[in-house]
């Protein structure tokens, strides 16, 4: 099961990358994005209803496998009809030299959206917050995001997708002060969870789309592939970081994880930044 999703997901981040180009590449994927977060959030809502037990939600399952099967088809059909050259299927990495910012960012885009659905819950529980509380903040955190990605992929396709980038990050350290100093003021840290969703989401569709646009084509397959990894992996470690970071510095161990992680990749982008304009003379 997992090296199925991982396939389909790989093969669905390229086809939307090939499929588009430098004009519209963003906001196709800010659609495509948001078609899959939405999802993310309706896959739990089915286990709510229909529960964990007996054969109703292998069915429902099997069914939802059906009718994408030939969506896919679809898809691939569309996808052969664009005239791109051949893949390389040779493993070369010189790409990661060419754009290092962008797995840079979405490594701590894996650490930040992991670290915070992991271990935000403890966070507020420890500022005792209910449960309920803490499930409509992630509920309205999700859904800011959600909405905001066909405008935050069209506001890609007009300005510069690494200062977008820089901006996303510089967001992921707003937040996290908020919520720590206004802790007591229940409208900012509803301002502060928004802030997380539409950073947190819009980091992957941007740097998707910077990805596809500093790419060679004939490279985006495998550039695709070491991009969910390297996200995957931010993933991975973001839960282990935080987590023993709050044990050493207690509540305030998942304030002082998530801004550090962040603030060392934007400091990376400021300096790449710089270097690229010093290196063509801009």
């Amino acid at each position: 099961m997992g090296i199925f999703g991982g396939m389909i997901w790989m093969t669905m981040d390229t086809w939307v990358n090939l499929v588009s180009d430098n004009n519209n590449r963003g906001k196709a994927i800010g659609f495509y994005n948001s078609a899959i977060t939405i999802g993310f959030a309706i896959g739990p809502l089915f286990v709510g209803f229909f529960g964990v037990k007996g054969m109703t939600p292998i069915i429902l399952v099997i069914c939802l496998m059906f009718i994408r099967s030939p969506i896919l088809i679809l898809i691939k059909k569309q996808v052969e009809n664009v005239q791109i050259p051949k893949l390389d299927k040779k493993i070369n990495f010189s790409f990661i030299k060419i754009a290092p910012f962008i797995f840079i960012a979405i490594f701590i885009g894996g650490i930040n959206d992991a670290g915070f659905g992991a271990l935000f819950p403890a966070f507020m529980i420890n500022e005792l917050f209910s449960d309920k509380e803490i499930g409509y903040l992630f509920f309205i955190g999700l859904f800011a995001g959600v909405i905001s990605q066909p405008f935050i992929g069209a506001l890609a396709d007009k300005i510069n997708k690494r200062n977008f980038i820089i901006l996303l990050l510089s967001m992921h350290l707003v937040w996290p002060i908020l919520l720590n100093t206004f802790i007591s003021d229940t409208s900012i840290i509803w301002i502060a969870v928004i802030i997380y969703g539409i950073a947190s989401v819009s980091l992957y569709t941007v740097t998707l789309a910077y990805l596809g646009e500093r790419v060679n084509v004939a490279e985006l397959s495998i550039a695709t592939s070491v991009f969910i990894i390297v996200f995957e992996s931010g993933e991975f470690f973001g839960p282990i970081v935080v987590g023993s970071s709050m044990d050493y510095f207690g509540n305030i161990g998942f304030i002082y994880s998530l801004i550090s992680f962040t603030f060392l990749s934007l400091f990376f982008g400021l300096i790449r930044t710089v270097y690229i304009k010093y290196k063509n003379g801009i």
